[in-house]
């Protein structure tokens, strides 16, 4: 009866589609679809509840994200620009506007205290320069023109300009030579309000100042102030110590002796406080962590060019001393721009790299070689030396092999080559030109592996050691890697899981770098009927790692890497990283993960979900489209048998949406919540399609236990309000039972009411 009512629905759409002004239903179906209670008893229920749950979420967030951009429009097109100074009117207007702004945004729940504004240089919108390339940054929120777009479709087009808005904001950053701005929120009293007032007229006034040479003016209860425009410790003028003069009503020969006096600090080699000095990238950086100077001197509410905002990834990452040494190499060499400080800091530090282009290496290459050039200028240079030589080591192990066939460096020294295919050649560092050299041939080594699955080709003495260099074995051991790899596939390609096994305890001797290898350039090589099997037999080698959260990382960032796509290995990807999280004791041998997981959280490592929550929402548009990929497939799956062009099962993407709601049951954070509830309110609606197409009832079972496992989900991470969504989908479990005629299925539908009274508990308990 159910399907003849959906029958009936898609037939009225399809008379209404074709405009007949006489559209009317034949009796039986008159007669039936008034019995079931018209088209109105469907109504109040969305077609796909966990899309529309999720558009509803983001559309909440979007709420802050246009204040966001409202901050970094008005502060960009107002307040960095002097001639706001000469119309009071017009000031106190976008004052206002600012003051209001930023009180809203921290009336967000659980809102951080800071907004960051950055250069990013790596721009996803193909309409944004790169030098235009800025990201926002406040709690989970992340806004660059990218987002944009999206923004304007959840609003209804509102405002069809918000893009180039935003795109002129940055654009105003970066012809004012801002490569970060640090905003700490207003508490809302006066003091705040008077302090934002006086950094806002300063900033306004700064560039011209400084190019003519002369103090800054403010007016403070009805007199007018000079301001000294105060440099930093290498003698150059510096806008965050010219701030604290502001704001403190220091006068230049106090910030002097105060920038002298920290300065000198900084600079000391060894005994009391010599080592913590050192971590500093700058002398207004270091004079708050000092607690004389800092118990008497307030923090400016805004931070310009700080480079620590450049540095660190989240906010309690630590600056190290080889960090800060970099910092200020950085800034002295940058010759003034900021926006090379921020190119230079990326080249080493940027958490990007597997996401950028040819062209955009070549340009962080180039930037290295400078920079380790100048730190060879430095005494006592090895440390920082070999910070550098690591950090741009472990970015560039994360690029896309086939990037490096178009890039092509020779050393400095060598005599220059002439190039007749028009290749730009780099001259660069030597020990630069080494890694490189060693990326380009592992490139081709890579290759050769991945072709024992079909052609297996001989491997050359530079092949060997290419691979005992990446793996941090000898030659030997390097050949007889190979060979066991070459093993585990027969002579036609066929992939051999008893060779494999046998070699475990061999390939567990290069924990991280052999599972890299194989996630990222076997999985999708091996052929399609061995797929499940070599999938399985990592779960195995993932079982037998010392330390398998090194494993995390490379699973979760394959997931996510193509939110539109669906792989078949992001199944196992899910599975292996929700065993990692929760370090469960027969991880391989499972074909899925038991979903009591999610409410025995003793075992859960805390870090790595912590890490896995903070990439997740501060990425979170891109999630919430992988999340309605995997769920947009499953209904087609369910609709056609398979998937279209993927060709998986129905069984095998139910499977993929349970490994996800489980993953996120663990890692909690913002999305969490919010993609669970999503799958509450579509699995706890049985008038829900994903109930009603063609191979559901087949299914019925596994999407029945989906229902199961999100409301598992929303029981161990979910809030109050969240119970009134529960003690609905108890008053669905009658409808539940109805939508397949079997002994089983009635048995397990009459468990609805039980899971969701546990969910109930589970969260009443925890408040």
């Amino acid at each position: 009866m159910r399907r003849h009512r959906i029958v009936i629905e898609r037939r009225m759409m399809m008379n209404m589609n074709n405009e007949s002004p006489d559209m009317q239903l034949d009796d039986s179906a008159k007669a039936l679809f008034e019995e079931l209670g018209g088209i109105e008893a469907r109504q109040k229920y969305s077609l796909d509840g966990l899309a529309q749950s999720l558009e509803d979420e983001q559309k909440r967030q979007d709420k802050w994200r246009l204040q966001l951009i409202q901050a970094a429009i008005l502060i960009s097109t107002q307040f960095m620009d002097i001639r706001l100074l000469k119309n009071k009117d017009e000031y106190s207007i976008a004052f206002e506007k600012l003051h209001k702004t930023l009180k809203q945004l921290s009336a967000m729940p659980d809102a951080d205290d800071k907004i960051i504004i950055r250069y990013r240089g790596n721009p996803e919108s193909p309409s944004t320069p790169e030098k235009f390339d800025y990201e926002i940054l406040f709690s989970h929120l992340m806004v660059n023109t990218a987002v944009v777009p999206s923004i304007i479709k959840r609003t209804g087009g509102k405002n069809p300009q918000l893009g180039d808005q935003l795109l002129q904001a940055f654009t105003l950053f970066s012809k004012w030579g801002l490569n970060n701005l640090y905003i700490r929120l207003p508490k809302g009293g006066q003091a705040d309000m008077m302090q934002l007032h006086i950094c806002l007229r300063l900033l306004m006034q700064y560039k011209r100042a400084k190019s003519k040479g002369v103090p800054l003016v403010i007016s403070q209860g009805g007199k007018k102030r000079q301001i000294p425009i105060v440099l930093d410790e290498t003698g150059q003028p510096d806008l965050n110590l010219t701030l604290v003069a502001g704001i403190n009503q220091l006068n230049s020969t106090t910030m002097d002796g105060l920038v002298q006096k920290v300065g000198s600090w900084m600079q000391k080699d060894g005994g009391d406080n010599g080592e913590k000095a050192l971590v500093y990238t700058s002398v207004f950086n270091a004079m708050y962590d000092i607690e004389k100077i800092s118990q008497k001197l307030k923090k400016p509410l805004l931070e310009i060019n700080n480079i620590k905002w450049l540095m660190l990834l989240k906010s309690d990452d630590i600056i190290t001393q080889e960090k800060a040494h970099v910092a200020r190499l950085a800034l002295s060499k940058s010759g003034g721009s900021p926006e090379k400080v921020a190119e230079v800091i990326k080249s080493v530090y940027g958490d990007d790299y597997g996401k950028i282009d040819s062209k955009k290496l070549n340009k962080r290459i180039n930037l290295s070689s400078e920079l380790l050039h100048s730190i060879e200028e430095e005494p006592d240079n090895e440390g920082i030396k070999s910070e550098v030589l690591e950090n741009i080591h472990r970015r560039l192990d994360t690029v896309e092999d086939s990037f490096f066939d178009n890039i092509y460096v020779q050393r400095e020294d060598d005599p220059e080559i002439e190039d007749d295919k028009n290749n730009v050649i780099l001259r660069v560092h030597q020990q630069l030109y080494k890694m490189v050299t060693f990326f380009k041939g592992r490139s081709a080594t890579h290759k050769k592996m991945k072709s024992v699955t079909a052609n297996p080709m001989s491997f050359t003495d530079t092949d060997f050691e290419t691979i005992a260099t990446d793996f941090n074995i000898s030659t030997e051991e390097a050949i007889a890697l190979v060979d066991h790899l070459k093993n585990c596939f027969s002579a036609n390609g066929r992939f051999r899981k008893s060779a494999f096994n046998a070699a475990i305890d061999h390939f567990i001797c290069y924990e991280k770098k052999i599972f890299q290898f194989l996630w990222h350039h076997m999985k999708d090589v091996v052929l399609n009927e061995d797929r499940t099997a070599f999938l399985n037999a990592l779960q195995t080698l993932a079982s037998r790692m010392e330390q398998p959260k090194k494993a995390f990382k490379i699973l979760l960032e394959d997931f996510t890497r193509e939110p539109s796509v669906i792989n078949f290995s992001d199944n196992k990807a899910l599975m292996l990283a929700n065993l990692v999280l929760h370090r469960y004791d027969t991880l391989a041998d499972i074909e899925m993960t038991p979903d009591d997981i999610i409410l025995e959280r003793l075992q859960l490592d805390h870090k790595v979900a912590g890490y896995a929550s903070w990439r997740i929402d501060r990425d979170q548009e891109r999630f919430f489209e992988k999340v309605r990929t995997i769920h947009n497939k499953l209904n087609e799956s369910l609709e056609r048998g398979k998937t279209h062009r993927e060709q998986f099962t129905s069984g095998h993407m139910i499977n993929l949406e349970r490994e996800l709601y489980i993953f996120l049951s663990l890692v909690e954070g913002k999305t969490g919540p919010c993609v669970l509830r999503s799958g509450v309110q579509e699995y706890g609606n049985p008038q829900a399609e994903v109930f009603a197409l063609p191979h559901s009832e087949l299914q019925m079972q596994l999407l029945i236990q989906n229902l199961r496992v999100t409301l598992h989900g929303i029981g161990s991470i979910g809030a109050m309000e969240d119970i009134g969504l529960l003690e609905q989908v108890k008053q669905n479990e009658e409808e539940f039972i109805h939508l397949k005629k079997s002994k089983d299925h009635r048995a397990q539908a009459r468990m609805i009411t039980e899971w969701a009274n546990n969910a109930i508990k589970h969260i009443k308990y925890r408040r």
